[in-house]
């Protein structure tokens, strides 16, 4: 594993309005005093991006205090209308500052980059996608965390204050667990493995900066050690149970290169 990948991005933006994003992260050799990143080693910005025939703000953000209820009553109308919420579920987000949210999970290492982050409403899954918002939203917290000595740090910027704050607790970048369970799988090499959850009866983990190739070597390599009983197999998906009443779920999200695996013994 390179050092100092940058592994995540969150970048929340207080509402002046969010287009599309492209994310460019580089490593400084120099060290802030907190972290090892600085929020100017992440070259990034916001801009209008045409995809799939449509248009995706790209982003995280939250409310400007200076935008006029009616503005805000528009937004929240077309809210509504994308989500299929009713007048009574939409009462909550009157009283509420406009959110809005973008996140990558793509490993980046130095000189690379990575677009078309999707920007969503609020901390749910429907895009923003009106890019006449931009003007609504500015930026509010960084949360950036990066691969240094087979350890992920998580730290923090604060676009209002113009401060980092770095949390003291890492996390293993090639987590395994002690459990049975983990035994029924080959374990994964080269690749940063993050826990979900680890349990005696379950465990799930994270495979990041895995390739569709990946996800088809994870999935023949569970066959291979028994998982084929009432197996179900997409380009994305597999589920199965071995023998012993074991159950397996495998599934690959290609926009951020991450393979989910769930295992679990029987009830």
């Amino acid at each position: 594993m390179k050092k100092r990948s940058v592994l995540a991005l969150v970048l929340a933006f207080v509402l002046a309005g969010c287009s599309s994003a492209d994310i460019e992260t580089q490593l400084s050799s120099e060290n802030n005093k907190n972290g090892d990143v600085s929020i100017e080693d992440i070259d990034w910005n916001i801009e209008e991006q045409i995809r799939d025939n449509d248009r995706f703000v790209l982003m995280d953000f939250k409310e400007k205090k200076d935008v006029k209820e009616e503005v805000k009553t528009s937004l929240l109308e077309q809210i509504q209308q994308d989500v299929g919420l009713s007048d009574e579920q939409m009462e909550q987000f009157y009283d509420r500052p406009l959110e809005m949210y973008a996140k990558s999970e793509k490993i980046v290492n130095p000189e690379e980059s990575v677009t078309g982050q999707n920007c969503y409403y609020y901390q749910g899954y429907v895009y923003l996608k009106n890019p006449d918002l931009y003007e609504l939203m500015e930026p509010d917290i960084a949360t950036i965390q990066y691969l240094k000595d087979d350890e992920i740090y998580t730290e923090y910027y604060d676009f209002h204050k113009k401060k980092y704050s770095l949390e003291e607790k890492t996390e293993e970048a090639d987590y395994w667990t002690d459990s049975e369970l983990g035994k029924l799988i080959t374990r994964p090499k080269d690749k940063i493995v993050r826990s979900d959850l680890d349990m005696e009866n379950a465990f799930s983990f994270k495979i990041e900066g895995s390739s569709q190739e990946d996800f088809e070597s994870c999935v023949e390599d569970c066959i291979g050690k028994g998982f084929t009983v009432d197996s179900l197999r997409s380009d994305m998906n597999y589920s199965a149970n071995n023998e012993d009443g074991n159950d397996l779920y495998i599934s690959y999200d290609a926009d951020q290169e991450v393979i989910d695996v769930n295992i679990s013994s029987p009830q």
